[in-house]
This record gives C-alpha cells, sequence and structure tokens, in this order.
C-alpha cells in the first residue's frame, strides 16, 4: 500500500492538488480533492490506488492554517469528552441499578427520562459502543475493540440511518455522541450496525 501527500492550495477555481512525486491537478472542493487525486495517479500512472492511502493537507493561507487546526483539534477533544461523558453516565446508572435504586428514581436524580435510563440499562458496556480507528493503529484498534460478530455486521451511513428513520443525519449524530445509538468510527465517519438501529427503536417505541 502506498500514502500520497497531496497539498491543497487555493486557487481562484477552487483548489490546486501538490500531489508530492507525482504531479498537480485541481478540484473544485476539498470534498472533491482526494477522488480527483485518485484519478490523477491512475490516470499518469496506470497505478491502482484503490488500497492506498491520500493524504489532503489544505493550505488556507492568511494566518488562518494555524486556527483551522486548532479548531479540528477542539472538535476531536469535544468528541472524545462527550463519549467520555456518555461512558460516566451508564456507569452511574448501572451503579445505582445495583445498588436498588428504581428507573424513576435514576432518572428524577439524573434529570433524564426513564425511556432513558432504560435504554442505559441495556446498552452493552462502552468499550464495545465506539471503536475510534486513528492513525496506524487503526487496524490493531478494530481488532480488539469491536463485538464479537462484527464480521457478519451489516453497518449503515448516518443518511442511511436517518431515512430508515425518518429523522434528519443532525439527529443521528446527536444519538451516537450521546451514546444512545451504537457507531464506529472510521477515519472521519460513522459507521452504524443495523441491529443497533432496530435496537434503538424497539426501546423508543411508546404504546398508544
Amino acid at each position: 500500500m502506498s500514502t500520497y501527500t497531496v497539498h491543497a492550495k487555493r486557487w481562484a477555481q477552487g483548489w490546486e492538488l501538490h500531489i508530492d512525486g507525482v504531479g498537480v491537478t485541481q478540484s473544485r472542493s476539498l470534498g472533491d480533492a482526494e477522488r480527483m487525486t485518485r484519478d490523477y495517479i491512475e490516470t499518469f500512472t496506470d497505478h491502482d490506488t484503490t488500497s492506498d492511502q491520500v493524504i489532503i493537507l489544505p493550505m488556507v493561507g492568511g494566518g488562518l492554517d494555524e486556527a483551522v487546526q486548532a479548531a479540528r483539534d477542539a472538535v476531536v477533544s469535544a468528541d472524545r469528552e462527550r463519549h467520555e461523558a456518555a461512558t460516566q453516565v451508564r456507569q452511574v446508572v448501572r451503579d445505582m441499578s445495583q445498588a436498588g435504586l428504581s428507573g424513576r428514581d435514576i432518572a428524577h436524580l439524573l434529570n433524564v427520562s426513564a425511556q432513558r435510563v432504560s435504554q442505559l440499562l441495556k446498552s452493552p458496556p462502552a468499550s464495545a459502543r465506539l471503536t475510534v480507528l486513528e492513525g496506524d493503529n487503526r487496524a490493531a484498534a478494530k481488532s480488539a475493540s469491536a463485538p464479537s460478530g462484527v464480521a457478519n455486521e451489516r453497518f449503515l451511513t448516518a443518511a442511511e440511518v436517518a431515512s430508515i428513520m425518518s429523522v434528519s443525519k443532525m439527529t443521528v449524530y446527536r444519538l451516537v455522541h450521546s451514546g444512545e445509538l451504537e457507531a464506529f468510527r472510521v477515519g472521519r465517519s460513522f459507521r452504524i450496525p443495523e441491529t443497533a438501529v432496530s435496537e434503538y427503536m424497539r426501546s423508543a417505541h411508546v404504546a398508544v
């Protein structure tokens, strides 16, 4: 597997993509940068990039690059803090339940709904809920943290889950970050087990 580093520089019509050791191409947006990079490499080198890694390094300029990186780091940090908070709440709920407190009392103490308490008590341990795959340790992290049977699981994108549940993608992301919906992070995207969606919808069912 090869790794291609691309320095993306702004220009009038979008972004110039300077591919180290290969050449220069262009894209209208950063969202298209990886696809355009792969197309360029495959066209001019006749090399299939399917299994290769493409690293896009945007160069915003105007003194904003440091601010952009700081903001990205803040987002990652906030993500991690939300996950840690959800893990802490889940453990406290379990501890109170084992101490004999009722679901209604736990809900009152934590200022959440009884339904939310029920979901937290039914959810699997945090280590099996959200596997963050980062850098060179992605494969190892997935192997160590993924729940058993994951190889046979069907995974959905946030957009697919939003369509199934008839909600917005933002709602799906909120459920993932709060720990209510099991998910795996792969790069910058989430993948959600189909069984987790079914389980959430069953637990959220309201009898009429």
